[in-house]
């Protein structure tokens, strides 16, 4: 009976541990939103939201608290409100990622070596064609 006891009390102690460690990890996400809201807010940028539930929604955030923000829907110019702890994510909206960047840079890059090795041959050679 007492190494039952023992046992029920290390399981509650793990389950309530691990509530704890999502709760710090929520509040984690929820400031790094927070901070994104603000920042985008801050410089008039496109944004999508999407929710905990799924929900994208683009366009620009108008208004920012401390609990929620407001924004601007861009097509037809609807506002809603969002908590910060009911949004998954709230990342810059249009332009290309840096891994798009690095990606053209890269294949631009190389299509100019292969060009200029091509190039030489070819004059070295007496033409190509």
């Amino acid at each position: 009976m007492k190494r039952l006891s023992v046992v029920l009390i290390a399981i509650m102690f793990c389950l309530s541990s691990t509530g704890y460690a999502q709760a710090s990890d929520d509040s984690k996400a929820s400031a790094k939103i927070k901070a994104n809201v603000k920042r985008y807010w801050e410089n008039n940028k496109k944004v999508v939201v999407v929710t905990n539930f799924g929900t994208r929604i683009k366009g620009q955030i108008v208004r920012a608290g401390d609990n929620e923000f407001t924004i601007k829907e861009a097509k037809a110019g609807n506002e809603y409100e969002y908590q910060y702890d009911k949004v998954e994510k709230v990342a810059k909206s249009g332009g290309l990622s840096t891994t798009t960047i690095i990606t053209l840079a890269a294949v631009g890059a190389g299509a100019a070596i292969l060009l200029g090795v091509i190039g030489k041959r070819c004059r070295n050679e007496g033409g190509c064609l």
